[in-house]
């Protein structure tokens, strides 16, 4: 539920709550090695967009999955596009679950 969602106001206090509650973490990543419908947002989870230009940084893809959303014909997809796309898929895979 969206009501749910944890607000933490550092860095250190979300990576201690996401870490102390196990909750799968999803990087979005061009080179992703896992495929967006692989993932398993019908589960308790976090989902982790970067910026356009760098992407997710280093120390949050540590403590991820990279998934990446297939294309064809483009580059890459800007940040809203991506949030978009992947919200998307987590709201499919709760209806459908």
């Amino acid at each position: 539920d969206h009501r749910d969602l944890p607000s933490f106001p550092t860095r250190r206090s979300s990576d201690l709550a996401l870490d102390r509650r196990q909750i799968e973490t999803y990087a979005l990543a061009p080179e992703g090695a896992l495929d967006i419908a692989q993932c398993h947002f019908e589960r308790r989870c976090a989902l982790i967009v970067g910026s356009e230009g760098r992407g997710v940084g280093e120390r949050l893809r540590a403590k991820a999955i990279d998934v990446r959303i297939p294309t064809v014909a483009v580059e890459s997809l800007n940040a809203a596009m991506a949030a978009g796309i992947a919200l998307y898929e987590a709201r499919r895979q709760r209806v459908v679950a």
